[in-house]
């Protein structure tokens, strides 16, 4: 469901390090999707009247499904700490390509 907005995302007038950033936070609510599908599974597939402490790993989904969402709610408010970190990094060339977009992208 996260993933369909990426080939517009993709073509927004604006610098490759603003589509990729954008790109990196729906691909980290994509997989806070797939967390709360596991977690659904491991839910229903567990015994209700057996003790719980001995399936800690079914409860574990339970913590993660919340920690990805909000490491995805908050990348966007981190990106000035990305550049302090990533400020000597040089993409240079990138190619992208999608159906029926294959041009050459250049980074500052």
């Amino acid at each position: 469901m996260l993933v369909l907005p990426l080939p517009v995302i993709w073509h927004l007038h604006t610098n490759i390090n603003q589509k990729i950033g954008l790109t990196i936070t729906f691909l980290t609510g994509s997989v806070g999707m797939i967390t709360a599908i596991v977690r659904l599974v491991s839910f229903f597939g567990t015994d209700p009247f057996e003790d719980l402490t001995y399936g800690v790993i079914d409860i574990t989904w339970s913590f993660v499904e919340p920690g990805v969402y909000l490491i995805a709610s908050c990348l966007p408010s981190l990106r000035p700490l990305f550049k302090y970190v990533f400020r000597d990094v040089k993409l240079g060339a990138v190619y992208i390509r999608f159906p029926g977009y294959n041009s050459k992208l250049w980074s500052h």
